[in-house]
């Protein structure tokens, strides 16, 4: 990427990599993963990371327990994520776009 003149980089953030069942512990695996892309990125290539966080890579569990977005119940589970994700991340990605429309 960085040989090709790339200066920036989107890609969005999977819910159920980071939380698998949508709500309660996450799973650090995920956070590794993500924490070397974003860390590669910058350090090896210069690419400055630009994530997503879209509502519809949504856990299987959460649609099969109240229907996901159907339930306002959902929107607590959102923000859990959306927190874990700036939390962890944030002090490295400079723009962030969440879809929840």
């Amino acid at each position: 990427m960085a040989d090709t003149g790339l200066e920036a980089y989107r890609f969005s953030i999977s819910w159920s990599r980071l939380i698998p069942n949508g709500k309660g512990p996450v799973n650090p695996k995920g956070l590794q993963y993500y924490n070397n892309l974003i860390d590669k990125l910058i350090s090896h290539a210069g690419i400055q990371p630009h994530v997503t966080l879209h509502h519809s890579d949504l856990p299987q569990a959460l649609e099969d327990e109240y229907g996901g977005w159907v339930s306002r119940k959902i929107v607590k589970d959102f923000t859990a994520y959306a927190d874990v994700c700036f939390k962890n991340f944030g002090d490295r990605v400079l723009h962030w776009t969440t879809y929840y429309e």
